[in-house]
Formats: structure tokens, sequence, C-alpha cells
């Protein structure tokens, strides 16, 4: 990890008691918890702009009914070589 700053954060007991719970059945330092917690927040957010994206551009630009029939075509022509017993 690169360099890190510090800041000051204010915690209701609830959330720094459930830190603490997890500090003591994972061995890390509060830090290192709440550091995890912000770094999944901001991958998720990461994951649903892609995501987001990802549905836009379809939106704009959908399949063809032509690539739809050859996508059924490929998927029925695998499933047939599959041993289905």
């Amino acid at each position: 990890m690169g360099r890190t700053e510090k800041i000051a954060i204010s915690l209701s007991k609830e959330v720094l008691s459930g830190i603490e719970k997890l500090r003591k059945e994972t061995g890390e330092s509060r830090s290192a918890i709440v550091r995890r917690g912000i770094q999944k927040l901001l991958q998720e957010k990461e994951s649903a702009a892609r995501i987001q994206s990802y549905l836009e551009g379809y939106r704009r630009q959908p399949e063809t009914g032509a690539e739809i029939e050859s996508a059924k075509l490929a998927a029925a022509e695998l499933l047939a070589r599959e041993p289905w017993e």
C-alpha cells in the first residue's frame, strides 16, 4: 500500500463495538478493518458504475434479430454435442 494519511472519524458505540468484535476475530487493527470496509464500498461503487455503463451501451445499441438468431443456433449446436445421460 503506498503512502497513508491519518483521519479522525466519529463512530457510534454500536459501530465501534462491531469493529472491536471483528478486530478480535480477525486479529486486524481497527485501521485495517475500517480501511477494508471503505475499500469494499469503493469497489462496489466502481462495479455498479461499470454495470450501469454496460447497460447504457446495450440500450444505445441492442442486439439485432439476426444476432439473437445466430446465438440461438450456436447454443443449440453446442448443447446437441453434450452427453445428456
